[in-house]
């Protein structure tokens, strides 16, 4: 409410709420499904919160993006993986069939 209503800074946010402001570089696949979906599509600048974060909870910056870059091995990685469970979902769903009524 204090970044949105009173464009406080993260700062004085957190020296209000006497906790703590942290940096940090995360890729979208190291949040949930729910969160990567708001700060992908947030403002760049612009608060996303309040976030629950295993015991507590937080307000989070979105303050720069990088698209992922192809010669990273874990960003290969991880679209490997993606490729393969796609690959084995229009499998499985290309042999079913149906015996009886649904």
């Amino acid at each position: 409410m204090c970044a949105n209503e009173d464009g406080l800074p993260p700062k004085q946010i957190a020296d209000r709420a006497g906790g703590t402001v942290e940096w940090r570089t995360v890729r979208a696949g190291q949040l949930g499904d729910g969160l990567a979906a708001r700060m992908l599509s947030a403002q760049l600048h612009t608060p996303v919160g309040p976030v629950r974060d295993d015991s507590h909870w937080s307000v989070v910056w979105v303050r720069h993006r990088e698209p992922p870059d192809p010669t990273d091995p874990v960003v290969r990685r991880d679209v490997e993986k993606e490729l393969v469970v796609e690959a084995v979902k229009r499998q499985l769903i290309g042999r079913d069939v149906w015996r009886g009524p649904v």
